[in-house]
């Protein structure tokens, strides 16, 4: 397997230019649905020997559950609140430094190849980016590699920031039929046979109840949750493959040992933990939600002070993915700007940091609107709120202890006030921080919506129409 190559590629000098950056990002990427982090099956073969010869972290944290939010956070090094790329209608501000930006301004050539959608450029994602593709959308991995090979192609001595970012793992998976059937041998035969596996069919699902648009109400067995488990680790399958033939090719142009490899999920999916099943809120700030899979490799020029670096290393300390942003600059020697809230992991890699580093972490969701989701989280706690003016049901406090409960299904809020005090006042306090330094201008286009969605249908998501079939007959299935 070519992963195992990176292994083997030692160069016998440091390089004296700065290194390439390449940063893979898979859309709804649950961390444990991949072998490296204990899935039982076989789904990501490529990435287990990338992780087995690089970093692991076991606590990644996304700063939202769903993917604009958060690209605007990983590009940023800021806060949702901060940020305040809120909701598909919100633009990130042009006075908001992006890592391409800093990599451009320091030599970098800067290249982004998206499946688009909520990565799109209209919400200003592509700053810094010399070019930035982002089309088709809900593009796959097939779709934005061939284009990404191109580009490395076309450069010559300078070093480049590659951003990759698909959709293969988002629901609806179409998947082919290699794929679709890889962990459903028996095959299936159920009445989900007449969906969509899509959000539309999560939003109308909740306790394995599912509402359809005419009326007709079903309860899923065990059997359908089974199959749509599958076919997400058949997605997840598919996407780890494609990795794997990418980084061969690269291995092939002799970068191995030249660049930086980060590959991680953007944020998780909702399958049916706390009730929802390919919600489009994803799992919200549960750890379903939140909690993705990260992995580095870092190449020999780079790695004479990191004492944590060795085969398959394993981070167990909480790291977010702001924190990509500050790591990335700090090892290139170039100035972290001061609106920068995530810490660089640098001192983590190498031994220095403190018992204090990211001691405790947070996430957010729906603040732009009347619903509001903050999340703080230790290696031990995590005290969830839930505030929806529209919904009362949605006002709500929980608390979890993650070591005795990580599934998180037992709410201690009531019975653990010591706990819920000690971390309410630290959620409060970084709440205040964190809005006390956002954007002055908040970028807020209504038309975005509207526009996206045209887009989406002239890809063919039947879905977004108001009138939309909800069974299908036996010859439109794919």
């Amino acid at each position: 397997m070519v992963l195992a190559l990176l292994g083997q590629s030692c160069g016998e000098d440091p390089v004296e230019r700065r290194p390439n950056i390449v940063m893979i990002v898979m859309d709804t990427f649950r961390y444990d649905h991949l072998g490296c982090y204990g899935y039982g099956r076989d789904t990501s073969p490529n990435l287990d020997a990338f992780a087995a010869e690089g970093i692991r972290f076991s606590q990644a944290i996304a700063q939202a559950s769903w993917t604009l939010a958060n690209a605007a956070s990983y590009f940023t090094g800021q806060y949702v609140p901060t940020h305040r790329v809120y909701t598909a209608q919100h633009k990130l501000h042009p006075s908001a430094v992006t890592l391409a930006e800093a990599l451009r301004a320091h030599g970098y050539r800067t290249g982004g190849f998206t499946g688009g959608f909520h990565i799109s450029s209209i919400y200003g994602i592509d700053q810094g980016f010399d070019i930035y593709e982002d089309q088709p959308d809900y593009g796959r991995l097939s779709d934005v590699l061939p284009k990404a090979r191109r580009w490395i192609g076309e450069g010559e001595d300078e070093p480049f920031f590659l951003f990759v970012q698909a959709y293969d793992t988002h629901a609806p998976f179409r998947l082919e039929e290699q794929w679709a059937t890889k962990f459903t041998a028996a095959g299936y035969e159920g009445v989900l046979n007449d969906f969509e596996i899509d959000h539309t069919l999560g939003d109308n699902l909740q306790d394995g109840i599912l509402t359809a648009d005419d009326g007709n109400v079903y309860t899923l067995e065990k059997k359908d949750i089974d199959y749509i488990v599958a076919l997400y680790d058949g997605a997840v399958a598919r996407a780890d493959a494609r990795i794997g033939v990418f980084l061969e090719h690269l291995e092939r142009l002799g970068l191995i040992d030249d660049t930086v490899f980060i590959i991680m999920g953007d944020h998780g999916e909702a399958l049916l933990e706390h009730g929802h099943l390919l919600k489009s809120r994803h799992g919200d700030s549960y750890e379903e939600g939140i909690h993705v899979p990260l992995m580095m490799w870092i190449p020999t020029s780079l790695r004479d002070s990191l004492t944590s670096y060795g085969g398959s290393t394993v981070i167990d300390t909480q790291v977010q993915l702001i924190d990509l942003m500050p790591t990335i600059l700090d090892w290139l020697d170039i100035r972290i700007p001061a609106e920068c809230q995530g810490s660089s992991l640098v001192p983590l890699l190498e031994g220095s940091a403190s018992d204090e580093f990211n001691r405790h972490v947070f996430s957010s969701g729906g603040t732009g609107g009347s619903r509001r989701e903050l999340c703080i989280r230790s290696s031990e706690w995590k005290l969830l709120r839930f505030r929806d003016a529209a919904d009362a049901w949605g006002f709500r406090d929980e608390l979890y202890h993650l070591i005795s409960d990580p599934e998180e299904q037992q709410n201690l809020f009531d019975d653990r006030p010591d706990i819920v005090s000690a971390l309410g006042e630290k959620l409060d306090a970084w709440d205040r921080r964190v809005r006390e330094a956002a954007i002055a201008e908040e970028l807020v286009d209504p038309d975005l919506g509207a526009l996206m969605r045209e887009r989406m249908r002239e890809r063919g998501y039947w879905w977004l129409e108001t009138e939309k079939p909800v069974r299908r007959e036996e010859e439109e299935r794919e």
